[in-house]
């Protein structure tokens, strides 16, 4: 008795949904967001293409997008892989999934990506591989060059280094926390500096210059610095680094 009822409630509920959508009283939107919720198979083909759905959180660590928990232990550790997948990442060109605004592809398989805010997230500071200053360290082992005149800052106190000019990616990378931190404890207030310390004007670094690595300071504690980032203003602020000041832009 009760499976019986169990069924003809169910079938009841099921013609009610299709009677009001013959009646045109079924949301349009939700008739999206169920079509959106199963385009998004992973692995699904389109032609000859396979797709996969990615995203990069603001620690730069990458899940598969339809990871239910999303941290350290579910996303991707591989260095290998992850090297492979930000090296083949590019702009979503394929009038595929706009809302995955980056694809990397790899034979038939196309992985798409989508954003916390920018695909590039450093996460750590690391001696150069020239053997010369430091680096920033992203993906699984991938680097660029530290360049302090290459800092920025939004309105809501993201710290952004500047990515090389021969990138497709845009035009900046986010700094994860820890990162950040870490270099917010050399930003100082640019404010009643004398004009025996003036600071370096960032148009003697222009953007269409590829980047340089610039020498580090001996450790990560210099006097005068502050860990209260509640301080820092997205103007004002400069970067004491191996004794000389560097004015932090705003993003743009």
């Amino acid at each position: 008795v009760f499976f019986f009822f169990s069924f003809s409630f169910s079938s009841l509920c099921l013609c009610a949904m299709l009677a009001l959508h013959r009646l045109g009283a079924t949301s349009k939107l939700c008739i999206q967001a169920t079509a959106r919720l199963f385009s998004l198979a992973q692995g699904q083909k389109f032609g000859k293409h396979r797709e996969y759905f990615y995203t990069i959180d603001h620690q730069g660590f990458l899940f598969l997008a339809d990871t239910k928990i999303k941290n350290f232990t579910s996303c991707f550790k591989d260095r290998v892989f992850l090297d492979f997948f930000f090296r083949h990442l590019a702009r979503n060109k394929t009038e595929r999934h706009a809302d995955f605004p980056f694809v990397s592809n790899c034979g038939i398989e196309r992985n798409f990506l989508r954003c916390y805010d920018t695909p590039v997230v450093f996460q750590k500071l690391v001696p150069s591989p020239e053997g010369r200053g430091h680096a920033l360290q992203f993906a699984g082992s991938m680097t660029i060059p530290f360049d302090c005149s290459a800092l920025a800052m939004s309105q809501d106190g993201h710290f952004y280094h500047r990515l090389p000019v021969q990138n497709t990616l845009g035009k900046w990378g986010l700094l994860a926390s820890n990162l950040a931190i870490e270099i917010g404890a050399h930003v100082v207030s640019a404010r009643g500096m004398g004009d025996t310390d003036p600071l370096r004007d960032l148009s003697s670094s222009p953007l269409s210059q590829p980047l340089t690595a610039t020498p580090p300071p001996p450790s990560l504690s210099l006097p005068n610095a502050t860990r209260d980032m509640s301080q820092f203003l997205p103007s004002g602020q400069a970067l004491l680094w191996d004794g000389r000041h560097y004015p932090i832009c705003l993003r743009d």
